[in-house]
């Protein structure tokens, strides 16, 4: 991805280790863009289909569709009291350490 497109995961100072456990990307690499942020993925079905008890949150009360994909995550809303907008299985690989 051209560092110009990274949509921010974190907050100024966030360390290695915290963005990595959002499962952003961190690089540090290029002053005034995003050093934590969100993976460019291409989501198949098999990278949103879980438990919906499993799924970890990456948006906001009231996100919309566009918001959250545009984050690189999953939205279901057919379940109530769960993450609408969730983070997708990332398999060994999908995110560079």
């Amino acid at each position: 991805m051209d560092v110009k497109e990274r949509k921010d995961c974190g907050y100024a100072g966030i360390s290695v280790k915290d963005c990595k456990y959002k499962g952003c990307c961190f690089d540090a690499k290029y002053p005034g863009v995003p050093w934590c942020f969100y993976p460019l993925l291409k989501k198949g079905a098999d990278e949103c289909a879980m438990d919906s008890m499993e799924r970890k949150n990456c948006g906001y009360s009231g996100i919309s569709v566009k918001d959250c994909t545009s984050k690189g995550c999953c939205f279901d809303a057919k379940y109530p009291g769960v993450p609408w907008c969730f983070y997708p299985h990332l398999k060994k690989g999908n995110i560079p350490l």
